[in-house]
């Protein structure tokens, strides 16, 4: 799920480049969180791994 909203906000932060001025601040936090969110569950993964061996 953080997949596709965090691409979808990424996307959305060139906005400005090409010619949709305005609203890519939002986007900016949308893509931070949903980002940091993976890397949190990433982080979660990879230690419950490394407890199982």
């Amino acid at each position: 799920m953080a997949g596709p909203v965090s691409m979808a906000a990424a996307l959305a932060t060139v906005g400005p480049f090409v010619g949709y001025p305005g609203g890519h601040g939002i986007a900016q936090r949308i893509h931070l969180a949903t980002a940091g969110a993976w890397f949190a569950l990433l982080c979660v993964e990879l230690s419950q791994g490394r407890r199982s061996e």
